[in-house]
């Protein structure tokens, strides 16, 4: 957790590093079950420093050990970081097929999640289907606005979903 209030991203790396040594190193299951977290961290930091290859390679991590707990949520997170690193690493038409596939077991699920539609929008409109993205971000808008963080530290990326579902 030190990791989480390191001010410099080598920083946050090197306390999440020590963990996921920590965690390999020993045989407490409890302790296993935190290498999925720990390896979404350093995802996270590497794709914050646009290291999007890298980051791939720990999400990949993630989604791996995700796979063998049972955890839908924490499952469907780890796929959706893989979505959002293959449209950074400018990988569109993969992204779209994940973030599609994402979306539909979650509804098969009973579920639609905000970011995923976000995800299918911004790949939509790499592609240039921009009348297609539309009905995604407004999912993804009408959920996420109700987010106080978001509202608080992101107000312009709501305000860019809602512009871009009702342009439409």
């Amino acid at each position: 957790m030190i990791a989480i209030v390191e001010p410099t991203a080598e920083g946050q790396l090197e306390w999440n590093y020590k963990g996921v040594a920590l965690a390999e190193a020993s045989s407490d299951p409890a302790a296993k079950r935190w290498l999925a977290s720990l390896y979404n961290n350093i995802g996270c930091v590497l794709d914050d420093a646009k290291r999007y290859d890298e980051a791939m390679a720990a999400f990949q991590k993630a989604l791996d050990l995700r796979k063998t707990m049972n955890q839908p949520r924490e499952l469907l997170i780890a796929k959706y970081t893989i979505a959002r690193t293959l449209r950074r690493q400018k990988k569109i038409d993969e992204a779209l097929a994940t973030a599609l596939a994402i979306h539909e077991e979650a509804k098969a699920g009973g579920q639609v999640d905000p970011y995923v539609c976000e995800e299918i929008g911004e790949d939509l409109l790499l592609k240039h289907r921009n009348t297609e993205a539309a009905p995604y971000f407004k999912i993804a808008f009408e959920e996420l606005s109700k987010d106080p963080w978001l509202k608080k530290n992101e107000p312009e990326r709501l305000k860019r979903m809602e512009e871009l579902f009702e342009s439409k």
